[in-house]
């Protein structure tokens, strides 16, 4: 039962309405309601029916995707560096598509790059190779000419020497010639040096002074030419310093005995503390240098050898001057003996 209240035009009360619905409106009012709700149910069911359709095109679109990235990376790590992604769309799985793709072209250059430096590392080990052999060539033939061909230089002087002597003084020749059998026995050690360890035998049991001291006394000995050997502050020194020097004194005193003329020798054997000096002076007919570096082996010999030792060669030489040839070579650490 409900009422409501009846004014006037100038607002007086006139009365009042009285209403009542019947007993049975209230189920008029739940229907309706029923209907809403299954017209709701009846949305909510279509929107669940297509967001569930739509989630499995998408996941099946995603886990496409991803296995394509997936497959693409397995053969790439396989070895199939030409292995590309192609991806449509703007999401994330495009965006580590193409950051995959710009990975793999930069390793490919990358590989690219190491195949043309694995190529020429293989290249320049084998010109490496080659040129080791032409050094060592080189390197024996300086061998033999310092080594052999000066020691059988002068053994045909004391053989020259002895055959002079024969008539004269036969017991000054009988002497010549065990100085040429001991000389011989020298080259055979000296041969077979250069086939071991390339190493001058008279460096084998002796410093550098002892050694010089009697190869001095061998070739004064033979030449007859008076030689003042001075040693300063003698040291231990590296054996490749060692042969190089040595060999620098016996190319000069070679060649003193066969160009120089020479009435006199001198030889001073510096032991500094930073580096060790060798020079070998002789009064002789002397020569132009500049004419016979390029002609000379010997010259270009000794030049070798010193610099193979970090050090330096010089010869000071003119014509009836005499010749000075000097040797210095830097030593960053020398032992006293």
């Amino acid at each position: 039962i409900g009422q409501a209240a009846i004014a006037g035009p100038d607002g007086r009360l006139l009365g009042w309405v009285y209403y009542r619905f019947p007993d049975d409106s209230r189920f008029l009012l739940t229907d309706a309601a029923r209907a809403g709700l299954l017209a709701v149910l009846g949305a909510a069911l279509v929107a669940v029916i297509v967001s569930g359709l739509a989630g499995g095109w998408l996941a099946r679109q995603f886990s496409r995707r991803l296995n394509a990235l997936s497959q693409a990376s397995a053969a790439f790590a396989a070895g199939d560096l030409n292995q590309r992604i192609t991806l449509q769309g703007n999401d994330e799985i495009t965006q580590l598509g193409a950051q995959f793709n710009r990975m793999a072209a930069q390793i490919s250059r990358q590989m690219e790059e190491l195949r043309r430096l694995a190529e020429t590392n293989a290249r320049l080990a084998e010109e490496a190779r080659a040129l080791a052999a032409l050094e060592e060539r080189n390197r024996l033939a300086r061998e033999l000419h310092d080594a052999i061909k000066q020691q059988l230089f002068g053994l045909g002087l004391t053989a020259a020497s002895a055959q002079q002597l024969l008539a004269a003084n036969p017991e000054k020749a009988a002497a010549r010639l065990e100085q040429m059998a001991e000389m011989t026995r020298q080259i055979q050690e000296e041969m077979d040096n250069i086939i071991r360890q390339l190493r001058p035998s008279s460096l084998n049991d002796k410093g550098l002074a002892e050694a010089l001291q009697a190869l001095c006394a061998n070739w004064q000995s033979q030449t007859g030419i008076p030689l003042e050997l001075t040693i300063r502050h003698a040291r231990t020194l590296p054996l490749d310093v060692e042969h190089s020097l040595y060999r620098v004194a016996q190319e000069a005193l070679n060649n003193i005995a066969r160009h120089a003329q020479a009435g006199r020798v001198s030889i001073i054997l510096d032991y500094g503390d930073t580096a060790v000096q060798l020079q070998i002076s002789d009064n002789g007919a002397g020569f132009d240098p500049a004419q016979q570096k390029s002609g000379s082996s010997g010259l270009k010999n000794m030049a070798e050898r010193v610099a193979e030792a970090d050090g330096r060669l010089t010869i000071e030489s003119q014509p009836g001057q005499g010749t000075v040839v000097a040797a210095q070579i830097p030593l960053k650490e020398i032992t006293h003996v």
